[in-house]
């Protein structure tokens, strides 16, 4: 799962209340933080969310500052303004809420056979497209074979590389079958770029057609885009503004003085030292919200020096974790334990394992032995 939790967040705060603030590594102006719906129901133990009703009160508009985002076509889309922007628009056939736990969303339930082969997802009742289409498993179906097409060249293609075909059993069940099983498949569906699309879609990009909590009324490329709520969704009670509106910067000092100015709410993301300077101002208030997000040094396995296993435990005692925590990331996160799960997927985290400590010396002798 790439996703950082934040940047759904982001949207399941507008889903969820009124807001003037919410954020990450953020600054934002006045009133507290909401929280972000969460749910309770393990893979293989699936429950829908309530279904949308009429008479859902809506006011209000959020405007968040953003960079300015290169691709909204879901399969290609990888900043955070991308994945923020389409995740109000569309929706992931399962979603992962804020425990890192799996958890309906366009699918309402799903079965797993026993050999964990063969993955049966049950679509949620009276989903609509923006443009008024039902969503069917036509639609699934055709969103995961462009995703996992080599022909394509996308992101997921390695990614979904285990998926051995995907069928549609009528209108409201599609049948995934694995060539070998894979026990994160259900974070896999979640991945940053399946979002569904309507079948057939060629115009991705431009155009933005989804079933999501909110719908694009304008979008100025470079400037701006303004959505406003889906009378339609499928989710009781989402969302919970009338309109969301993201406005584009070229750069951070740019939208920090929008926010100082009052035409934004919101600024998303910002380095360390940017974020540690403005939590001296009065005027805005911070909020962090842990990620899954992690930096890391990578080294090719597959050549040297990548390839002796001394050198990479050399660079791993000769890196000061503590020096990079401190001054880098500035006291913000937590010191990595040589791995890229972190404390919010509480199920497989071991606040048992020790940090690695440094060793100069030992990763000199380690590079000497390795010649």
């Amino acid at each position: 799962m790439k996703l950082s939790l934040f940047l759904r967040a982001l949207v399941l705060c507008a889903l969820a209340t009124w807001l003037i603030a919410c954020a990450g590594a953020t600054a934002p102006a006045s009133p507290a933080a909401p929280t972000a719906a969460a749910g309770t129901a393990a893979p293989g133990a699936t429950t829908a969310p309530a279904t949308s009703t009429a008479g859902t009160t809506r006011q209000g508009t959020l405007r968040v500052a953003f960079d300015i985002p290169a691709k909204l076509d879901p399969a290609f889309a990888s900043s955070d303004s991308e994945i923020a922007i389409l995740n109000a628009i569309y929706d992931y056939l399962v979603d992962i809420d804020t425990a890192s736990k799996v958890q309906p969303r366009l699918a309402s339930k799903w079965d797993v056979s026993g050999d964990g082969l063969t993955y049966t997802f049950t679509l949620a009742p009276n989903v609509t497209f923006h443009d008024g289409t039902p969503l069917t498993a036509k639609d699934v179906v055709w969103t995961f074979d462009r995703l996992r097409d080599p022909k394509q060249q996308l992101p997921t293609s390695d990614l979904y590389a285990n998926i051995d075909s995907i069928t549609a059993s009528g209108d409201q069940q599609v049948v995934f079958k694995l060539k070998q099983t894979n026990p994160f498949f259900l974070y896999d569906l979640s991945d940053n770029h399946a979002l569904i699309l309507k079948s057939n879609t060629t115009d991705a990009g431009s155009k933005f057609n989804g079933t999501g909590p909110f719908k694009v009324s304008n979008y100025s490329p470079e400037n701006r885009m303004e959505l406003v709520a889906n009378e339609k969704y499928f989710i009781k009670d989402k969302p919970g503004v009338a309109n969301l509106t993201f406005i584009f910067f070229k750069d951070q000092q740019a939208s920090i003085s929008a926010l100082r100015g009052s035409q934004v709410d919101l600024v998303m993301r910002m380095p360390s030292a940017l974020f540690k300077q403005l939590q001296g101002d009065a005027s805005l208030q911070s909020v962090q919200i842990p990620t899954n997000g992690f930096d890391l040094v990578r080294l090719r396995a597959d050549r040297k020096p990548g390839n002796d296993p001394r050198v990479i435990k050399a660079f791993k005692l000769a890196t000061d974790r503590k020096a990079i925590f401190d001054n880098v990331a500035l006291g913000f996160g937590a010191i990595g334990r040589d791995s890229p799960i972190g404390p919010l997927f509480k199920s497989y985290y071991s606040e048992d394992t020790s940090l690695p400590s440094r060793d100069a010396n030992a990763a000199k002798q380690l590079l000497a032995a390795a010649g």
